[in-house]
């Protein structure tokens, strides 16, 4: 808050901001319209600026009315409204108080409160001011119920009340000067009556003490005739002193002269303190300027919400929300960009160093994957065994053991009656699927002797060949590489000087033969 104005019956206070808890302070006359307009173009320039009324013809009207739902409320409060600004307001303030009761016929009521400051020439031709200075007017303030505000969030805690005796009847008493006091009535926690007590200027200390106290018994039977209280109920009392230290006197002075018999201790606290300590503020010369200096400091500070509001405050609190409104969403604009960008290079460098990542592991795979090569030199060819596997798998699944015995038999019969043929090696297909009724056999062997001539040698494999294919397990036989020589073409090429030293031909064929389970199996 920039600035504060205080509005009383005789003089306008001006308390401006000048800095870290800085104030300036200024006093003009009603009837001074050139200092008062010489600091409205000032404070034209500002960003917000509050004023404070206080006028003896503030009134407060209470009233129960049938407790309503809450659509029904508007209705009822428009009408308490504009009654009140029939009658000359022009401020007015309604709440609904958090207060019920029941009346004889059973009907709940709930408590109402109307506050207003009436119209006068005065106000009229300073609001015409404001308007033409076009003042940044932002909060309106009732001086009584601003010093609520801050008893109840400030110096209630500092003077050790608990919630529950806050909500008990008590007296307020807040001196504003030497002479000048505030009495303030609170009953649940809420403002019921205040009053402005102002003593003659003559009195003495202890004569303003003993005529604070007096006003102070008035203001306790008048709570008692306003039916607020039963009769002789017990009042609390708390005294704010400014710039003084006679807390102690006057907190005796009402035990001695307002507290009665018959009040049960329990319900009964008496409690002072010096405002400037219970705020932790500088005394200043006077002790209305304390007083003031302590009421700007928490406007300042805690921005208690506008009590007062008309057509010019909410046009003027529409513009500003509008503005602030415009900042929060550039500011928030702004600081969204300012994420995206950040979370788009965030998202870059973790998607580059997954790149990284990925690339490193690549990397180490290849090595891995050499390594491992480099170091299984299998003597196997990986296809060999897959096909013993796959016929391994074929001959037990069709039970064929048998047959393999009857095959060696077999060939071992024929190699037997043909002494000029050896075998040298024996290979099986290597072709996949397997058939598993067949095995197809390449033999590799030798004729011998072998004397320079052809003839003798390939009548030998052939008559070995033709003895194998009578086999009935032999389906076919295949000579796919006769002895050396045995076409004339052959023996043209031959090195007479090998043939010369060699005592056997080799040969190769192709065997194909039958497997059949065994019988009885």
């Amino acid at each position: 808050m920039d600035a504060v104005l205080y509005l009383r019956d005789k003089a306008i206070t001006v308390i401006e901001t000048t800095g870290k808890q800085g104030f300036f302070e200024q006093n003009i006359e009603w009837d001074d319209t050139a200092a008062l307009d010489e600091v409205l173009k000032r404070l034209a320039g500002a960003s917000e600026v509050a004023l404070v009324i206080d006028f003896i013809d503030e009134t407060l009207h209470f009233e129960w009315v049938p407790k309503l739902l809450p659509w029904e409320k508007p209705g009822l409060q428009k009408r308490l409204t504009d009654k009140a600004k029939g009658e000359g307001g022009l401020y007015v303030h309604f709440s609904w108080l958090p207060l019920t009761r029941k009346t004889a016929q059973g009907l709940t009521q709930q408590l109402t409160m109307v506050a207003s400051i009436l119209q006068s020439p005065m106000l009229e031709t300073f609001f015409k001011q404001l308007h033409a200075a076009h003042l940044p007017l932002t909060h309106v303030y009732s001086f009584a119920f601003l010093i609520e505000t801050l008893f109840f969030q400030r110096l209630a805690r500092r003077l050790r009340l608990s919630r529950k005796q806050t909500k008990q009847p008590f007296m307020l008493v807040f001196r504003e000067t030497e002479h000048q006091f505030r009495q303030i009535f609170f009953q649940h926690g809420h403002l019921r009556i205040a009053r402005q007590v102002d003593l003659d200027p003559e009195l003495e200390e202890d004569a303003i003490n003993h005529a604070l106290i007096e006003e102070t018994r008035r203001a306790v039977k008048y709570v008692y005739n306003q039916k607020l209280l039963d009769l002789n109920s017990e009042v609390g009392f708390v005294y704010v002193n400014v710039a003084h230290h006679d807390e102690s006197d006057i907190v005796q002075l009402y035990q001695e002269n307002v507290v009665q018999r018959n009040w049960d201790a329990s319900k009964t606290f008496m409690v002072g303190g010096e405002l400037g300590e219970l705020l932790k503020i500088p005394t200043r010369q006077t002790q209305a300027s304390t007083a003031i200096l302590a009421l700007s400091r928490f406007i300042a500070q805690a921005k208690p919400k506008t009590f007062y509001q008309n057509q010019y405050v909410q046009a003027v609190k529409g513009y500003w929300r509008g503005r602030k409104a415009a900042w929060a969403l550039g500011l928030i604009l702004a600081i969204g960009g300012l994420v995206l960008g950040l979370q788009g290079a965030i998202d870059a460098w973790h998607l580059n160093a997954q790149i990284k990542e990925m690339a490193h592991q690549e990397t180490r795979l290849q090595e891995q994957k050499q390594t491992l090569q480099s170091r299984l030199d299998l003597p196997y060819d990986a296809r060999d065994i897959q096909t013993t596997v796959e016929f391994a798998k074929a001959v037990v699944g069709h039970r064929m053991q048998g047959s393999f015995e009857r095959l060696w038999q077999s060939l071992g019969q024929v190699l037997n009656r043909h002494r000029h043929i050896a075998l040298q090696r024996l290979r099986w297909d290597q072709a996949l699927p397997v058939n598993p009724d067949t095995l197809e056999l390449t033999i590799e062997g030798w004729v011998y002797p072998f004397a320079q001539s052809f003839s003798p040698p390939t009548e030998w494999v052939n008559a070995f060949t033709e003895d194998l294919g009578k086999r009935p397990e032999v389906k076919t036989v295949t000579l796919t590489q006769p002895p050396l020589a045995a076409s004339p073409e052959q023996a043209l090429n031959l090195n007479q000087s090998a043939l010369q030293t060699q005592a056997a031909l080799p040969f190769q064929m192709r065997v194909v033969f039958v497997l059949t389970p065994e019988e009885g199996t």
